[in-house]
């Protein structure tokens, strides 16, 4: 099994958002030597089932 030390590393997040879209932007060591950034890019999005057909209710009829 592959084990390794525990690592904490605090560091500052910034976030931009426009409509559906947001980029955050991660910054590590921030005050060091050895800073480094990670950035993404993230799209929203939602499907809307209303705009499906409906199922055709059924009909039951007592014999």
């Amino acid at each position: 099994m592959y084990q390794s030390a525990s690592l904490h590393e605090p560091g500052f997040l910034l976030g931009l958002s426009y409509k559906q879209w947001n980029i955050p932007v991660y910054s590590f060591r921030t005050f060091g030597n050895e800073r480094y950034f990670v950035v993404g890019i993230n799209w929203e999005f939602s499907y809307d089932r209303s705009s499906r057909k409906q199922p055709v209710p059924v009909i039951v009829q007592n014999p």
